[in-house]
């Protein structure tokens, strides 16, 4: 494809905005991404377990116009920002892997770091922000946010080993118990 081929297509897909909102030639570009982008994503996480066939593809796609193209204005802001059709592409990328995203099951990991958050926030802990880091800290303690030393993750990794694991039942209702300070 020549740059002029390129630099036509772009303004057939500006006109195509500025004319529809999406009109054949920007969601055959979202389908086609949503392929793309979507076939390189694991089903059981990111498609309900369902394969990505034409269809859920499809489903993808509309999910990215309907909720993110038009929904949150993302589709304007592409055409405000872009210069070429590559730019399309990638922001019109960008925004699939966010639909993506929005569709993930929650893992065993999600909901433990979850719950880890819900009681690092409950006294004696306390959760503070330094720029965009989060620090568990004691509440009360007037020293600023550490790195812990190798001795103090040795001791915490100790700790941990000693609590029994519990195994995770697919299909439960409920999540494995976490356990808190005064349980041990």
């Amino acid at each position: 494809m020549t740059p002029q081929d390129r630099q036509v297509n772009f303004a057939d897909l500006r006109r195509e905005h500025e004319a529809a909102t999406i009109g054949p030639l920007l969601w055959a570009l979202t389908v086609e991404l949503a392929g793309m982008v979507g076939r390189r994503y694991r089903p059981a996480e990111y498609n309900g377990g369902a394969p990505w066939d034409k269809a859920s593809i499809e489903e993808l796609a509309q999910q990215t116009a309907v909720d993110l193209l038009i929904g949150e204005g993302q589709i304007d802001y592409i055409f405000t920002v872009a210069d070429s059709t590559e730019d399309v592409r990638r922001l019109l990328t960008r925004n699939v892997k966010r639909a993506l995203w929005r569709r993930r099951s929650p893992t065993v990991v999600d909901r433990l770091k979850g719950r880890a958050c819900e009681m690092a926030s409950q006294p004696p802990l306390a959760i503070e922000y330094v720029g965009s880091r989060r620090w568990i800290t004691s509440s009360g303690d007037p020293g600023a946010p550490r790195e812990l030393s190798d001795a103090e993750l040795r001791r915490a990794a100790a700790a941990a080993r000693r609590i029994p694991r519990l195994i995770e039942r697919e299909g439960a209702e409920r999540a494995s118990m976490v356990y808190s300070p005064g349980m041990l």
